[in-house]
């Protein structure tokens, strides 16, 4: 679970701690990332392994995964989660290129190292789940639509260039996207489901 210290990454990851999951967090603040690990342990009596990387960086993301995989045999789910956001009214005419860049990088390239550096574990043991938490702004067409709606766009198209490269997953995998919208609701993208149903998930064959 990237962004996994706070907010929905740390709910998700104390639910499936207590319900058995072993749960493997990241985010870039040490302290903090270790300091919610060990509130979940002792929350969930379950295992949590806390790994600090930044997913804007390529190398970091592939350490969490290789963590990840040398603990416990592989990875069955990915949720990717964290983001990097702006104040509500940002707008295109306004944000600096700095700061929509930063938020490219982990929004999109962030999410992006992730599903790649899953992948291999995920096709050698054929069977693998990613879920990619997709937030809304109040702003319409603002630049955090923008970057959550690249990556809806890039998961929507992967099975088919994914299965030409040989990256194939397996029969029992599936990309699902939440969407966090305005004022904390939460729905399945397309938003016209409640929960992962086929319409609304890519399954990888």
């Amino acid at each position: 679970i990237s962004g996994g210290s706070d907010g929905m990454g740390r709910a998700a990851a104390e639910r499936l701690a207590s319900e058995g999951v072993r749960v493997g967090i990241c985010a870039r603040r040490k302290d903090h990332l270790e300091r919610a690990a060990e509130e979940i342990r002792k929350a969930t009596g379950g295992e949590v392994l806390a790994v600090p990387a930044d997913v804007s960086r390529a190398a970091d993301v592939e350490a969490v995964v290789k963590a990840v995989a040398d603990r416990w045999g592989g990875v069955d789910i990915l949720l990717n989660n964290a983001a990097y956001v702006m104040p509500e009214g940002e707008s295109p005419a306004t944000i600096p290129t700095r700061l929509f860049e930063q938020m490219f990088q982990v929004n999109v390239f962030g999410a992006f190292h992730l599903i790649q550096a899953v992948l291999p574990t995920m096709r050698d043991q054929r069977y693998g789940n990613v879920i990619n938490v997709s937030g809304r702004s109040r702003t319409k067409g603002s630049p955090l639509e923008a970057t959550k709606a690249a990556i809806e766009a890039f998961m929507s198209a992967a099975p088919r260039p994914y299965r030409l490269h040989s990256r194939s997953v397996g029969s029992k995998g599936s990309v699902c996207h939440l969407s966090s919208g305005p004022g904390g609701t939460t729905s399945v993208w397309p938003a016209r489901t409640t929960r992962c149903r086929p319409r609304s998930r890519r399954r990888w064959k």
